[in-house]
């Protein structure tokens, strides 16, 4: 049996779980998130991909073998950003997860509101006014949680119902009520890259293209030797720096990221040798599309620290979609992410 609507109900109108969210949606939780000012928190990120494979092509009269090693070794340094929160921003269900919370948030909103009669309903807050109560709260708290829940909350309990009876109980909950609720999924902590962060790249190529090709005077043999690759640029070095970051599950110690960990493509010296004459370029080395997609998805969401290793067809792009390819290339992957 429901309650007379003038007893007070002996809990509250709306649960931490839900009043908790509430709190910091009605009024711009985000503008409240600054960086912490605690100690830092730095972690150095390392990958490491050996490559080996060979591989035929024949196309009529025209034919080629290719050998090839390589090694990929990154080392990258990234920082937190703030303190560990209950989301995985780069979970792939994240969007999902928060339209399905904000969704219960609002349908609790609406039944409280729902019960109060015609013409009680409380006024909608100005936007500019919300926002400029956001930022005093966040003057005065920085980025206690708690402190902003009791600056924030007559001011949201004024927006939930305009019954003064209803409005000093979520008053008290509110002040009474710490984040404790949900503290035990405080495990997910964001490292972004660092600009400038002297991350050290090195990568060893070793790949020899081999073949001929029908000519009216006969088969024209042709060689092209890739090898020395060339330090990365300042510049490319800095965008290394800033295209690494990861959720890290303190719990579980996982990692997570968007779309998981590319790798560079250096600038490499190049010899093509053809009818008795060679000449020397340096040729920007293209990675190996299937290679690409399994270390990004290898690496998605996995353990702080791992390896893995497959055997993938080996295909050059050159002669992709010609002829018969048999061929195939063995990947060894491993990552380590620490804090230091």
């Amino acid at each position: 049996m429901r309650p007379d609507r003038h007893t007070e109900p002996s809990r509250p109108l709306l649960p931490a779980t839900v009043l908790i969210p509430l709190l910091l949606a009605l009024l711009g939780w985000s503008l409240l998130v600054v960086p912490a000012q605690a100690a830092e928190r730095r972690g150095r990120l390392t990958l490491e991909l050996n490559l080996e494979g060979a591989s035929r092509w024949q196309d009529a009269g025209d034919s080629s073998q290719t050998t090839l090693k390589r090694h990929y070794r990154i080392v990258t340094f990234l920082r937190a950003e703030g303190e560990p929160t209950s989301v995985n921003t780069k979970a792939p269900d994240y969007a999902q997860k928060m339209m399905a919370q904000s969704a219960q948030v609002q349908a609790r909103v609406a039944e409280a509101q729902a019960r109060k009669p015609v013409g009680t309903m409380p006024p909608v807050m100005d936007p500019a006014k919300q926002m400029e109560m956001a930022r005093k709260a966040q003057a005065a708290c920085g980025t206690d949680r708690d402190c902003l829940m009791r600056m924030l909350a007559p001011q949201v309990a004024a927006q939930v119902t305009s019954d003064p009876a209803r409005q000093a109980q979520l008053v008290r909950h509110a002040q009474t009520a710490r984040a404790e609720d949900d503290e035990e999924d405080q495990r997910y902590l964001m490292f972004n890259g660092i600009d400038r962060c002297d991350a050290q790249v090195e990568v060893r190529v070793d790949e020899t293209i081999e073949g001929r090709y029908a000519d009216v005077q006969g088969p024209v043999p042709w060689r092209i030797v890739r090898s020395d690759a060339q330090r990365p640029s300042a510049d490319e070095l800095r965008l290394l720096c800033l295209s690494f970051n990861l959720v890290l599950d303190l719990r579980s110690g996982t990692i997570t990221t968007d779309t998981g960990f590319g790798l560079p493509e250096p600038v490499v010296s190049s010899v093509h040798t053809e009818r008795g004459r060679s000449t020397k370029s340096v040729d920007r080395l293209g990675g190996l599309a299937n290679v690409a997609q399994w270390v990004a998805e290898r690496t998605r969401q996995a353990p702080r620290a791992g390896s893995a290793s497959t055997t993938l067809p080996l295909v050059s792009s050159r002669e992709a979609g010609r002829g018969r390819t048999e061929g195939s290339v063995k990947a060894q992957l491993s990552w380590k992410f620490e804090e230091i």
